[in-house]
């Protein structure tokens, strides 16, 4: 299995080491994953490269403590302010057991939210100058304005239209710019470029205006030190992997991230994940859910006997090709001619076997990879985490861009 370099290198301080000033302390940072299953949390100390780098080290990340808490919804009465209830309730026992486990208390938060909800989307925008010469600073400001207020109203339309969300109800959290082309050209600024036609690829993300989770965690009584999307901390690891297909296998939702050349070029996401597999369980041998999603974990662990994995992998063989069906109509969706042939795949569906063998093995006939797909787990060097907490480790990477990092 091969480990992806550090991504956090990216994200270390560039400025030289003074020698005569106090080594900064490191930084604790809770991030807090709000899913459509479960609420993971992770506390990581972050040890800045002027603290190490007299030893030769750059900056270092730690895992001081992981949580992994379900939501327990099991009552007759399922309303709105039941569901709050148990998001609060999740929410205090994931954060508890961070504590617990590292002994440290913390009121500021990286805060994640679910795939449903909390939307990313790369989409194109063009301008067409009408006087050449060099860009020079006034119209550079004109035309990124306009390219981003196209770029909010096209992603506020396009989410509405899936969503069935007035696009006055939508708040847009973030619009980044991933790519800018002048002429066909990719330029790293349009400043001092001569050229006609300008093309820009964005990234953006959206909220419902009235959005709860943020909310429930105010209510609590903790800050927000942000609110990020996975798919923002996965554009640093785009230069050691700059093609290949990103499954986030979560709980109720997959989420899928294509990259070509380095850059992000669709995102979509369906029902479906690693629930299904314990609904199965819970159907075919009568369990409640904690039951049936212990079992699945231990199967996932392969700590099950022999005659018990091959009847559960009976029960999961139906599951995995429903799941494999909807990624593929999925895929025939983005109409992207011939996809990378590398899978990368993370979320706690990932550890399932029954994934990786209908990917590696499924009947992919009707769409074109550049060859055969192989499949990989998403991991990070030195950081010994399960794939099921690759998506607050992400959030946690999309907070830390911008911060002087390069």
């Amino acid at each position: 299995m091969r480990f992806f370099i550090s991504g956090f290198e990216k994200f270390r301080n560039k400025n030289l080491l003074n020698f005569f000033s106090r080594a900064p302390k490191p930084e604790i940072h809770f991030v807090l994953d709000i899913g459509t299953e479960s609420v993971k949390g992770l506390i990581l100390e972050k040890k800045p490269a002027l603290a190490s780098a007299a030893a030769g080290e750059e900056e270092k990340i730690s895992v001081l403590g992981s949580s992994l808490e379900y939501y327990d919804r099991f009552s007759a009465f399922s309303t709105s302010q039941f569901e709050r209830e148990v998001i609060k309730r999740t929410i205090l026992k994931s954060i508890a057991d961070l504590e617990r486990e590292s002994g440290i208390k913390k009121k500021a938060l990286i805060l994640g939210l679910p795939p449903n909800i909390f939307v990313s989307r790369v989409i194109f925008q063009s301008h067409k100058r009408k006087e050449g010469g060099l860009i020079e600073k006034k119209e550079k400001e004109e035309i990124l304005k306009e390219i981003l207020e196209k770029g909010r109203k096209e992603i506020a339309k396009i989410h509405a239209e899936e969503r069935g969300i007035l696009p006055e109800d939508l708040r847009l959290l973030s619009l980044k710019i991933l790519e800018t082309k002048i002429d066909g050209y990719a330029v790293p600024d349009i400043s001092d470029f001569d050229g006609k036609n300008l093309e820009f690829r964005l990234l953006a993300a959206l909220l419902p205006k009235y959005y709860s989770e943020e909310n429930i965690v105010k209510e609590l009584g903790f800050e927000i030190s942000g609110v990020n999307n996975e798919v923002e901390g996965l554009i640093p690891f785009l230069s050691q992997e700059p093609e290949g297909i990103f499954l986030d296998i979560g709980g109720e939702v997959t989420q899928i991230f294509l990259a070509k050349k380095g850059l992000l070029e669709k995102i979509c996401e369906f029902k479906g994940g690693g629930k299904d597999f314990s609904n199965a369980l819970s159907e075919r041998l009568g369990l409640d859910e904690p039951a049936a999603r212990a079992l699945k974990h231990q199967y996932a662990k392969r700590d099950v006997t022999e005659d018990s994995r091959k009847r559960i992998s009976k029960f999961f063989e139906i599951g995995a090709w429903s799941w494999f069906k909807n990624l593929k109509e999925k895929l025939k969706e983005m109409s992207s001619g011939i996809f990378p042939s590398e899978l990368f795949i993370f979320g706690g569906g990932a550890l399932l076997p029954e994934i990786e063998e209908i990917l590696e093995q499924g009947d992919w006939e009707d769409i074109s990879f550049a060859a055969s797909p192989k499949v990989e787990l998403l991991q990070f060097k030195n950081l010994n985490l399960s794939p099921q907490y690759i998506s607050p480790l992400l959030c946690y990477c999309a907070s830390q861009i911008g911060r002087g990092s390069g």
